[in-house]
């Protein structure tokens, strides 16, 4: 199975916002996000989660409505409609008159919802074993590429936007609709420790290589074993967040 490097060069990923800190090492900045005008609400909320999962946009800092309208060239209406998205998710907290401020979870939480995310996704992914057919595996294999050409590039928002899809994709063939969207809003909540630094030493493909890993492991019908990546996948988070 082919797992690297596919030929072509699509990203899901946003590609088009400057780096809110400029004087930030290029090799770990996330691309810039194209915000195009078609669905613009969702195009910027998008834009502004992958900033905050990054550490682009960290807690403590206050960012202002009328500064990121300025920056994508819109109008305050849909960047106050994405704020809120983002409040609904439990990233932000609105101020009232100014703009908003990442929340930082505390590390409770945190582990918390990374245990939840255990109890659910590693079940899961066991219950797909032998069921995927061809077109499913062919769309897994599609998404692991992605990530490794985001791996290849350093291109740490795209290597969040692909593991994202990867991780759902997987847990939504065990056909449970809800189960999926608690994994989305879990996955919404929380950042991704140590990804930065590695990203900043060009060292992306650690992490991408667990995936290609998980998925070997259901193409060769070992539940045991794909139940026993996916803890060890998710505890690496843990140890990056101690």
């Amino acid at each position: 199975m082919m797992v690297h490097r596919a030929g072509g060069d699509e990203r899901d990923g946003p590609k088009g916002l400057r780096p809110l800190d400029e004087g930030a090492p290029s090799r770990s900045a996330p691309r810039e996000v194209v915000v195009e005008r078609d669905n613009l609400k969702e195009q910027i909320a998008r834009a502004l989660r992958l900033e905050i999962l990054t550490g682009r946009m960290g807690p403590g800092t206050t960012y202002k409505m009328g500064s990121l309208a300025e920056r994508y060239g819109a109008s305050r209406t849909p960047i106050r409609e994405a704020v809120l998205e983002l409040a609904a998710m439990g990233l932000v907290e609105i101020t009232r008159g100014v703009g908003f401020r990442v929340i930082d979870m505390s590390p409770k939480e945190w582990s918390d919802s990374l245990a939840v995310r255990e109890m659910l996704e590693m079940p899961a992914m066991m219950s797909i074993v032998g069921k995927l057919g061809p077109a499913q595996l062919s769309e897994a294999r599609r998404i692991l590429e992605r990530l490794g050409d985001c791996a290849d590039d350093n291109d740490l928002v795209g290597f969040l936007a692909a593991d994202e899809e990867f991780h759902l994709y997987l847990v939504a063939q065990a056909g449970n609709a809800k189960l999926t969207e608690i994994v989305r809003q879990l996955r919404d909540a929380q950042r991704v420790p140590g990804l930065t630094k590695l990203a900043s030493q060009g060292n992306l493909g650690s992490r991408q290589r667990d995936h290609v890993d998980i998925l070997y492991a259901i193409e060769a019908g070992d539940a045991e074993r794909v139940g026993h990546l996916v803890r060890n996948h998710l505890s690496l988070s843990r140890l990056s967040k101690e």
